[in-house]
């Protein structure tokens, strides 16, 4: 349907536009952390990425307008709410350094965008957004986009510079989080009728989690001041785990795919 179009271009382009607010909010922590990234290593002007975000910007607020014209006004005020929202985020609610101090409160704030996008949504679709269905669409939408915020890094050789769940939490804290965030989507999606749909994908995201972090995390030995001499022989490496992270990142990925497109596709099943 042409809905779906529309509102589905709406979400990639605020997308988008989140990802790019993101690397230039982080652009002199990432000279540190990720020196690979695009604008560290100067492939994009930061003057460049700025003006991108304005003008992004400016083309969100003509697509409500659009929307608004073209299907009725509360269609277009939800999406302009959708793109404010996302502006609040681009500058730290106001109280950046004061959240930096709480990164679960942070991290809570910025996924509030779910259920706005769920107010986006219903209202398009033609769904009162204060009914329960709105609701548990947004704890879905939420439940798959923070559980992937916290698994998306879960390298523990991050600097606490990089401010993860992980490196500030410690393992077990994280999986906590995590856990309560799928439970609150596996109790959403029992409600939509979408649980043989996404429980199996909940199960493993859990899963996988909990033996990751059962694997210790080798050190590398520690090295002398003076070095090692001449004729010494180099300490055997301890066995790496550094790479085991990675394939439970690729679950978190397929996790929060699944949450936001398995309501979609659930109803093009046939009962």
């Amino acid at each position: 349907p042409i809905k779906f179009l529309y509102g589905t271009l709406g979400q990639l382009v605020l997308l988008f536009l989140i990802r790019l607010m993101d690397e230039v909010k982080d652009f002199e922590k990432d000279k540190v952390v990720h020196p690979e990234r695009p604008l560290p290593r100067g492939l994009i002007r930061y003057d460049e990425a700025v003006t991108v975000i304005h003008v992004t910007l400016l083309g969100c607020v003509a697509y409500s307008l659009f929307l608004g014209w073209l299907y009725r006004w509360m269609v277009g005020a939800t999406f302009a709410l959708q793109v404010g929202f996302v502006v609040l985020m681009y500058f730290e609610f106001f109280a950046g350094e004061w959240l930096e101090e709480m990164p679960l409160l942070y991290g809570l704030l910025h996924q509030f965008a779910i259920f706005i996008a769920a107010i986006f949504i219903c209202t398009l679709g033609g769904i009162p957004w204060f009914s329960m269905k709105g609701v548990l669409l947004g704890c879905l939408g939420f439940s798959g986009f923070f559980t992937f915020e916290v698994c998306r890094k879960l390298d523990p050789t991050y600097p606490k510079l990089k401010g993860t769940y992980l490196v500030i939490y410690g393992k077990w804290k994280t999986y906590v989080i995590t856990m309560v965030t799928v439970l609150l989507g596996s109790v959403s999606a029992f409600f939509l009728h979408l649980q043989w749909l996404l429980w199996p994908i909940q199960a493993l995201m859990l899963t996988s989690l909990f033996i990751l972090f059962l694997i210790p995390v080798s050190k590398p030995p520690p090295r002398g001041r003076g070095g090692a001499g001449a004729g010494s022989k180099p300490a055997a490496a301890a066995p790496s785990s550094s790479k085991a992270h990675k394939p439970v990142e690729a679950i978190a990925v397929v996790h929060v795919l699944a949450h936001l497109w398995m309501p979609y596709l659930s109803t093009l099943i046939p009962s």
